[in-house]
């Protein structure tokens, strides 16, 4: 049982180390505003545009409504209509979902 759990061991480390690799020599993302959203319930979801050359263009903590409701199209959810807005406004094609609690 104990080589078992060692050979497993080892081919988790080497998927890690693989995965780990390929992340760390990805290249930066530049010239692009990029939108980050971090995700959470309670105290809401911070999110925040970042200018091609790294200036904050906009930064606000947006509350998104979990509970359920009755059919709404998308277009009166304040939430996605401001989410619109930033994406718009500052010519974002990249958004970057933090690990918050509501990330999934």
């Amino acid at each position: 049982r104990s080589k078992l759990n060692q050979e497993a061991e080892r081919a988790a480390i080497d998927v890690f180390a693989t995965n780990l690799k390929k992340l760390l020599l990805t290249p930066p993302l530049r010239g692009t505003p990029i939108l980050s959203i971090d995700p959470g319930f309670s105290n809401g979801c911070k999110a925040a545009v970042i200018s091609s050359t790294g200036n904050v263009l906009a930064a606000e903590v947006l509350h998104i409504n979990f509970k359920p409701v009755k059919f709404r199209p998308p277009p009166e959810d304040p939430v996605a209509v401001r989410l619109k807005q930033l994406l718009s406004t500052h010519s974002c094609e990249l958004i970057g979902i933090g690990n918050g609690k509501g990330c999934r």
